[in-house]
């Protein structure tokens, strides 16, 4: 009987422990949880001040900003491949730097574009998702690859593969030239030779494009004649 009542009066006194403990653990958690976690430089050099500042990938950040080359996605299509510049915003993520101009090379409709984008300078830099909260930006920069979802509503309405006339590649200046000739050779009661001759000329200047398509024949019995 004695035993059964020290072991109740050890339970309770557990219990009354516990009590006491658990408020304490409760505020102790929180405060750990807020302090997060930090990179001390010294880890890689004596000298704290000759580090980088790491203090923008401690923040989630993976890469700094600059300019990378990528390939740019519009609504997960392809679209091309140039140099982009990214800068961080105010959650320390990396979002494009696009000026007005490379918004619309890249399919957006001028007309729905408030007038404040419309009136920004050549090198601004616009953040669509200040007027347009379905704009998302999703830089992957370790597959050199850039995502943009732009709504439907502010991108124009061009052909499927359309590419605007700002982005045609004139190629290199040339001279261009293909020929067919044939001749036959006649023998009876008169003999005869036939020529016949088929020129196709070309030359490519920045965009101008000149072609020639010409034809000479001549035979025993007439002289050469170039049409």
């Amino acid at each position: 009987m004695n035993l059964k009542l020290k072991r109740c009066e050890y339970w309770m006194a557990a219990q009354k422990q516990m009590k006491r403990v658990v408020p304490l653990l409760l505020v102790i958690m929180p405060a750990c949880s807020i302090a997060g976690m930090r990179f001390n430089p010294a880890f890689l050099s004596g000298d704290t001040e000759a580090v980088a500042d790491l203090s923008r990938f401690e923040k989630g950040m993976t890469y700094l900003p600059g300019s990378y080359e990528v390939e740019v996605w519009v609504n997960d299509s392809p679209l091309l491949s140039r140099t982009v510049t990214f800068k961080a915003d105010d959650e320390n993520q990396l979002i494009p730097c696009l000026s007005l101009a490379d918004l619309l090379s890249l399919g957006i409709n001028k007309n729905a574009l408030p007038e404040q984008a419309l009136a920004s300078s050549e090198n601004s830099c616009l953040d669509l998702r200040i007027w347009f909260p379905d704009v998302h930006y999703m830089p992957e920069l370790d597959a050199q690859r850039l995502k943009l979802t732009f709504p439907q509503a502010i991108i124009k309405r061009d052909a499927r593969g359309y590419i605007p006339p700002e982005q045609w590649d004139n190629g290199i200046t040339a001279f261009l030239l293909n020929y067919d000739f044939s001749g036959n050779n006649d023998r009876g009661d008169y003999s005869s030779n036939n020529y016949y001759l088929n020129l196709r000329a070309g030359i490519n200047i920045g965009a101008w494009r000149f072609r020639d398509y010409s034809t000479w024949s001549r035979g025993s019995n007439s002289a050469g004649k170039l049409e």
